[in-house]
């Protein structure tokens, strides 16, 4: 599938600001582009996001209806939770996302989505959410994954292992689904819409 491109005033309108200030940020090498042989500037999708990213701004909506969506896995076996949240996150926000019930399914679903964040429960049978959120800790490469952790237990220990596990948030349930859909929404940079 070709890349999209876009034109300065396709991101002066994404980014809510005048053409001329896109300009201004092409002269200053903040924005990649290239030139079409009649000599205009286009830019493609994947330097705007990168350069959304790399200056902390909202990614728009639409910018994912061509093509991009973000990836999130959730984790959890509570059948209930997995679909309310699931539901949420394909249909409210408009995401790829992935499900698994247990933390050994969730590693190999990981490798395979390479996901933006991930909403994890901790008390599952077999491998729980600590020795999931430590795996993908482990390896450098996912340092910009954002973990979200959920959890019935709120004492003063679990706060200490979210903290040793470099968790992003921490979410106790019974969940606020309104409240977690904005939350992630701002842990990936969307637009408010």
């Amino acid at each position: 599938m070709p890349t999209k491109v876009l034109t300065t005033k396709d991101v002066a309108q994404r980014c809510q600001v005048t053409q001329r200030t896109v300009v201004h940020w092409i002269n200053q090498g903040k924005i990649k582009v290239f030139r079409t042989p009649g000599n205009h500037i286009r830019i493609s999708q994947t330097d705007f996001l990168d350069f959304l990213k790399r200056y902390d701004i909202p990614v728009p909506d639409d910018i994912y209806a061509l093509g991009e969506r973000k990836k999130v896995l959730i984790v959890d076996d509570d059948p209930g939770v997995l679909t309310a949240t699931e539901h949420i996150l394909r249909h409210d926000l408009d995401l790829q996302v992935e499900t698994a019930r247990d933390g050994f399914v969730a590693g190999q679903k990981f490798l395979a989505l390479n996901p933006d964040l991930v909403v994890l429960d901790i008390q599952m049978p077999g491998m729980n959410g600590w020795q999931v959120c430590s795996s993908i800790r482990s390896d450098p490469i996912n340092k910009d994954v954002k973990i979200i952790v959920i959890s019935g237990l709120a004492d003063a220990s679990s706060k200490e292992l979210v903290r040793q596990h470099q968790v992003d948030d921490y979410w106790p349930k019974p969940i606020d689904y309104g409240a977690l859909r904005a939350r992630i929404r701002q842990h990936l940079g969307l637009a408010v819409r």
